[in-house]
């Protein structure tokens, strides 16, 4: 049946010849899902180190996560010198949570630097279903710390699936203490420190710098991520490096209809 059937048909008129002798039409049911008012869908940002856990809201059914891993702390003055490495930024938005269900998380703390190696900087991670670091991407997310000052490596993320951005390498002593590598943020990688101090810039828009490498004790890096510059001369301390923060962000629930598989039927004389 043409278009100009059925707006004659809607119209109450009739094309000579064109329509058989009745008419059937079908009404479909309604469509399937409607979205219900999520009662809090603040972003979330989360500084304060250690683990915590928040109950999903009234009428939220999903939720974005990020996470930004802690930098490692630079090389001390009886270490290599190096600058620490910087954390790396995890996100993945695809999760259905169940209102007052539990979101569990893990804040990087911070890592101090000492006359020898710079330590590892910590994992941040949330997690949907338990109080753990999440090991497949349907349970969350995790960013973890810059590695030793010792490895050339920043942070990293995970598990697969997860989407994000490494933190950059300390520069490597030359002569001068290596600059701190600077934390990866939500839309890029972290700058390398440099052979000779300078510090790596954070990743776009909001991963921490690192640190100066000094001939003094260095300062620490700014979070979230940044890694401690190296030190050199005598008893000189590597910069701390700095702590990671997490984010949520909870949106609309999406309920099902009532069950309606049965559509309307009309006939219609012409």
């Amino acid at each position: 049946m043409t278009a100009l059937h059925r707006l004659a048909l809607g119209l109450g008129l009739t094309l000579a010849g064109a329509l058989p002798a009745e008419a059937l039409f079908f009404t479909a049911p309604p469509p399937l899902i409607y979205a219900t008012g999520c009662s809090n869908t603040t972003l979330h940002t989360i500084t304060a180190t250690g683990a915590g856990n928040v109950a999903v809201p009234s009428g939220c059914g999903h939720v974005t996560l990020k996470a930004w891993g802690g930098g490692s702390a630079g090389a001390g003055s009886t270490g290599t010198g190096n600058g620490g490495n910087g954390g790396g930024f995890a996100t993945y938005s695809a999760y259905a949570v169940t209102p007052e269900n539990t979101l569990y998380y893990s804040v990087a703390a911070a890592i101090t630097g000492t006359t020898a190696e710079g330590s590892a900087g910590n994992n941040s991670w949330l997690n949907i279903s338990s109080n753990a670091q999440p090991t497949a991407i349907a349970a969350g997310v995790f960013a973890s710390g810059g590695f030793t000052s010792s490895v050339s490596t920043g942070g990293s993320y995970g598990p697969t699936g997860a989407t994000g951005y490494t933190g950059g390498i300390g520069g490597v002593q030359a002569g001068h203490a290596g600059g701190g590598g600077g934390g990866a943020g939500s839309g890029g990688t972290g700058g390398a420190g440099a052979a000779y101090g300078t510090a790596g810039t954070g990743g776009t828009p909001d991963g921490g710098p690192g640190s100066d490498g000094v001939d003094t004790n260095a300062s620490p890096g700014t979070a979230p991520g940044g890694a401690g510059g190296g030190a050199s001369g005598a008893s000189h301390t590597g910069g701390n490096g700095a702590a990671g923060q997490i984010s949520y962000q909870f949106s609309a629930f999406l309920n099902p209809l009532p069950a309606n598989d049965n559509f309307t039927e009309t006939r219609m004389a012409t």
